[in-house]
């Protein structure tokens, strides 16, 4: 037998109580051949990072839904309320989750793919060519279930499965290689970048700087927490902008270029606030293109106004997965990310 290397993943579980997986890397190889056991070759494939997850027995009739929403992450000691937790940040919707079978030949592994409780792939035969299952996700924390229905001619189901560079925060290729009977699944779970911005002093993480309660109160007020309408008086002669019936997207995609031309058109129909002391505010932010040049407009107070903007070019100039540790240079343009407001 060839030498395998083996990683160790912990996950802290709802319960606080620590699951270790020991996870095959993707430069193992193994070789083993007996009269019993096939010959089985592991594909090298750098992925860069692993997706940490946990693994459990499987029921078709059972209905998972974020097993892990409340679950602390290692490198947040406290989470903060309001702020969703998951196991992989991504930045594209829907996310390519690519998978194939570790064996060559392939030798009949069967997938059910589980998106939030719905079967996105049903029994899907995995080979040894990649297969991309799109995964539209969600706000918040999204569960992924990679369940075995067949291990085909060898009794354990060796899965691989990737997300590519681009669809991640981190810029790197993120997957893993895990050896699973039939009857168990892989699960794991997904969200969007978390850019953050807190009602009230003290500040607690993922804030940046200070607080910016008028800036908070109108995208509360923009979610509909609680309704209200666009009281920013309108010039003479315009309708002024209409809030979507179906309400503001909860996820929004960064579009730089863009930013000056929508906040032009989106505050085109409204008078001026009073002169060095409020700012036109909008919701989503120009900066994003969900703005569509038709926000939510509202006066606040200058500093606040311009302040939280800074902020919002600080987190995803220099977006932070952890606190004070590791940070990722820039959300690119096309990156979807999701706006917080903590009260």
């Amino acid at each position: 037998m060839s030498k395998i290397s083996l990683a160790a993943i912990v996950f802290v579980t709802c319960s606080t109580s620590i699951v270790t997986l020991t996870l095959m890397t993707t430069n193992a190889v193994n070789s083993q051949n007996t009269s019993e056991t096939p010959q089985e070759v592991v594909p090298i494939v750098n992925y860069g990072k692993e997706i940490p997850g946990i693994i459990q027995s499987y029921s078709e009739n059972e209905i998972l839904v974020n097993p892990n929403q409340g679950a602390v992450p290692l490198a947040i000691a406290s989470p903060i309320a309001n702020v969703p937790i998951f196991n992989q940040t991504v930045v594209r919707n829907p996310v390519n989750l690519e998978l194939f079978d570790q064996k060559t030949p392939a030798d009949g592994n069967i997938v059910n793919v589980i998106l939030n409780g719905q079967i996105i792939r049903s029994n899907l035969p995995l080979t040894n060519t990649t297969q991309a299952v799109p995964l539209p996700l969600n706000a918040g924390t999204n569960t992924i279930q990679i369940a075995v229905v067949s291990t085909g001619a060898i009794s354990t189901n060796t899965i691989c499965f990737q997300v590519g560079a681009t669809q991640t925060v981190e810029n790197v290729v993120s997957g893993n290689c895990v050896s699973i009977p039939a009857g168990q699944q892989f699960v794991t779970t997904f969200g969007f970048p978390q850019i953050a911005f807190c009602l009230t002093n003290p500040i607690r993480f993922p804030c940046t700087t200070q607080a910016y309660p008028e800036s908070v109160q109108h995208i509360l007020e923009a979610k509909g927490i609680p309704p209200q309408p666009i009281a920013q008086p309108i010039k003479p002669n315009r309708s002024g902008n209409q809030v979507p019936s179906a309400g503001y997207p909860l996820l929004l995609t960064i579009d730089r270029p863009g930013a000056n031309s929508r906040r032009n058109a989106s505050t085109s129909s409204y008078l001026p606030c009073p002169p060095g002391i409020q700012d036109l505010d909008e919701y989503p932010p120009s900066v994003v293109l969900e703005n569509a040049g038709s926000a939510h407009i509202k006066c606040i107070i200058r500093g606040d106004n311009r302040g939280s903007g800074q902020s919002l070019g600080i987190q995803i100039n220099y977006y932070k997965i952890t606190p004070g540790g590791i940070s990722q240079p820039r959300l690119d343009d096309g990156d979807i990310i999701e706006i917080q407001a903590l009260q």
